[in-house]
């Protein structure tokens, strides 16, 4: 585990310097958000640890022995045709760690395949696959560390892509308190066979910080994450804005450049849980989600997103809502089971 860490570090520090995010980076199948509860909460919740598998899934560091045999799965319906979901596995060895195994898709739907006459000659699919392999330890009772090893496969017609990454995880977590932190690294890689022969992606490198509480005497959690802290500045200047005129004074008035407020903002992902032992509901706020996809004029319940989800028998099943803007929003459906339960 130690020569995994030390091998994570040095690749991390190879890749820092070539962050970037947007359309600028490649291989956005690494940073899906399959999970209902994540979902819910906004898109990213890195720092509770419970017995919720899907949670290792984006930080190994949570993965623990109470996910031990959890076999879970999601849907996501999403924008057009477009479709993803995962299927996971998890596993515990007592004296080693808990490792967990998934398998994580995207399709884009099929299209039909023409001629340069226009003549229908049949259809074909496109679409990612991620496989990724997490371990996470406890390193005493108050810390624990995971790796993710992720493969990422692309088949787009008649072109293919490969990309390896690791997410390096560690996780602060005191039970009494009801308290946890956790700092991730996320897909420090490299894309080893790009789509577009000669023109190698660069891998949507992230940076993230997250800490949640528990109230002690209520079922509410709160949980704050910060996003690419490696860059600052994430606004964007629309450069096709033209000044408008103050109607009273006659005078120009250029448009307004994001202030220290906004850029802040647009690292930081909240989310507020109602808990209890087999229900929960959720709601999250995802700021830069909200600033970049909204229309300017109605922005609605942009950047907002909400879910629920309970045990039904010996299966726990969740919902969640994630709105991106007026026109296009997100359902997740995730359904977990323990196969020990079924003994």
């Amino acid at each position: 585990m130690r020569h995994l860490i030390f091998l994570f570090v040095l690749l991390c520090a190879g890749h820092a310097s070539f962050a970037q995010i947007g359309g600028s980076t490649g291989s956005s199948a690494f940073n899906l958000v399959s999970s209902a509860r994540v979902a819910s909460l906004g898109g990213n919740l890195i720092a509770v640890k419970d017995n919720d598998p899907s949670l290792g899934i984006h930080n190994p560091a949570l993965l623990n022995k109470s996910m031990d045999r959890y076999l879970s799965m999601s849907y996501v319906n999403y924008f057009g045709n477009i479709n993803y979901g995962f299927l996971s596995y998890v596993h515990d060895v007592d004296t080693l760690a808990t490792f967990s195994a998934t398998l994580n898709y995207l399709s884009y739907g099929r299209f039909k395949e023409t001629d340069e006459t226009g003549q229908e000659l049949g259809e074909f699919s496109a679409g990612d696959y991620v496989l990724n392999l997490g371990a996470g330890r406890r390193i005493d009772s108050l810390f624990s560390v995971g790796l993710n090893l992720k493969t990422l496969y692309s088949s787009y017609y008649f072109v293919n892509g490969l990309s390896f990454a690791l997410d390096g995880g560690a996780t602060y977590h005191r039970a009494d308190k009801g308290f946890t932190a956790s700092f991730l690294v996320r897909n420090v890689g490299v894309n080893v066979k790009p789509i577009s022969p000669g023109n190698r992606e660069k891998l949507p490198f992230d940076i993230q910080l997250g800490i949640s509480q528990k109230l002690k005497h209520a079922p509410f959690r709160f949980s704050v994450a910060a996003e690419n802290l490696h860059r600052w500045d994430l606004s964007y200047l629309d450069p096709t804005l033209k000044p408008t005129i103050d109607p009273s004074t006659g005078e120009k008035i250029e448009p307004k450049a994001p202030g220290f407020g906004d850029k802040l903002m647009r690292h930081a992902v909240f989310g507020t849980e109602l808990v209890t032992k087999n229900f929960f509901i959720g709601f999250g706020f995802n700021y830069r989600r909200r600033a970049e996809l909204r229309v300017r004029e109605r922005g609605g319940l942009s950047g907002f997103s909400f879910g629920m989800g309970m045990k039904i028998k010996k299966f726990h099943l969740s919902y969640a809502l994630a709105t991106y803007n007026q026109a296009g929003l997100s359902n997740h459906i995730t359904i977990a089971f323990n196969l020990n339960e079924f003994r």
